[in-house]
């Protein structure tokens, strides 16, 4: 019965363009009732899909050595994630201004981004996270606040989620020659033209190919 529904539902999205997704493996079916868990707690802006590459990503990236680094969290739903599959050694920097986005530029106005946006509290941040070890919540517009605690540090996965060109761009910079082998580097909002101009001008010189995710996400793995 499952099996003919699927394949009846599936082709008629599938004329709409659209895919039907499922995860009912054990090992994917954990990752979802986490992310439903933490869609029932507060607003979480990422699809099922991204927030499961980001889960699984934590995960495949936990026998590297080095940190854990996120950019852009909002309300702290993402760095629930990734503090739910981290391994409990790991160091979790999560960053953020606290205050909003920045000032944008024309090319992130083309996707709707304007400043002030994603305003949320650094307390209520903290305290979400709090029952999770080596969990370290720091405010501030990164790179030019906080990146002198991070600059001696390597990292095996550094999740972005800032939407603007200028400092996706600036973060890129940061993080590339201090990312492990074998390290990611993922980013929210990939399809828009501001994050997809950052990573082509970054990666044009290096040897890292740039890997277009499904739904909203652009990755690296480093060489």
């Amino acid at each position: 019965m499952y099996k003919q529904l699927y394949s009846s539902l599936s082709k008629a999205l599938s004329s709409l363009y659209v895919d039907l997704i499922h995860f009912r493996k054990p090992w994917r079916k954990k990752i979802i009732d986490q992310i439903l868990a933490i869609k029932k707690e507060r607003h979480f802006l990422l699809t099922n899909l991204d927030a499961f590459n980001i889960a699984r990503l934590t995960i495949s990236t936990n026998k590297l050595s080095g940190a854990i680094v996120e950019i852009g969290a909002f309300n702290g739903c993402s760095a629930k994630l990734i503090s739910q599959n981290k391994i409990k050694s790991k160091e979790f920097y999560v960053i953020d201004s606290f205050e909003g986005l920045p000032e944008e530029t024309e090319i992130d106005r083309q996707s709707g981004f304007k400043k002030g946006d994603y305003k949320a509290n650094l307390e209520d941040v903290k305290a979400y996270l709090s029952a999770y070890e080596n969990v370290k919540v720091l405010k501030g517009f990164f790179p030019q606040v906080n990146s002198e605690k991070l600059e001696n540090l390597s990292f095996s996965f550094v999740h972005l989620d800032i939407d603007l060109y200028a400092p996706t761009l600036e973060c890129l910079e940061f993080f590339y020659s201090r990312m492990e082998r074998g390290g990611v580097i993922i980013s929210h909002d990939f399809q828009t033209p501001g994050i997809q101009k950052a990573f082509d001008e970054f990666f044009s010189d290096k040897p890292e190919i740039i890997i277009e995710l499904m739904e909203h996400q652009g990755m690296i793995v480093k060489f």
